[in-house]
């Protein structure tokens, strides 16, 4: 009986571990992007700076001003990441821009520019549109990636199984050393 019972206390303070423990798992939702600093003209020149931390996943996005009627062959937004060592990340990096004649928006040839950070700190990006083009915008975003833990209800009955495994343990540790203690006591009186 006894033996059962301290299998049981074991059983049931594993459980509650293992609950606590998954109580604490974290679910990561959808990375998104989010701006760090926008900057917002309308010129061929734009420059923005924002702070970014070592292993940060960024991107340089801009936005153009309504382009004339005819767009160059030659049109184009060149970019320039700079890191706060004043190390060249990222040098004339070159997105042709043609004109989406159905719509009358540009159209980017390249996808925007972007990487991981080597170091924490001010990073700066210029951009030039050339050929007539003027930027509206240019920003910096860095990639998020937001972390839930849906399963935290489970952490009170994770803790309340665990002490119930833990007292059900004592009271079968204690119960059987006194009745060892009871055992010896009593032999001493028999052949004392």
């Amino acid at each position: 009986m006894r033996k059962g019972l301290r299998i049981l206390g074991v059983l049931v303070l594993f459980t509650g571990l293992i609950l606590v423990s998954i109580s604490y798992s974290a679910v990561s939702l959808d990375p998104k992007w989010v701006t760090v600093k926008e900057e917002r003209a309308s010129l061929d020149k734009l420059s923005v700076e924002g702070n970014l931390t070592k292993n940060d996943s960024f991107m340089v996005a801009f936005t153009l001003m309504k382009p004339p009627t005819m767009i160059p062959d030659f049109a184009a937004v060149l970019i320039n990441v700079t890191d706060p060592q004043g190390y060249v990340f990222i040098e004339n990096y070159e997105i042709p821009i043609s004109l989406d004649y159905s719509t009358g928006t540009p159209a980017l040839g390249r996808d925007f520019p972007g990487g991981v950070t080597n170091i924490t700190g001010l990073y700066k990006v210029n951009a030039w549109a050339i050929a007539g083009l003027s930027l509206r915008t240019l920003s910096l975003q860095k990639l998020e990636i937001e972390f839930q833990h849906p399963y935290m209800n489970l952490l009170p009955v994770g803790a309340v199984v665990f002490v119930g495994g833990v007292v059900i343990s004592l009271l079968c540790v204690k119960s059987s050393g006194s009745k060892k203690l009871h055992l010896k006591a009593h032999a001493r009186k028999k052949f004392g």
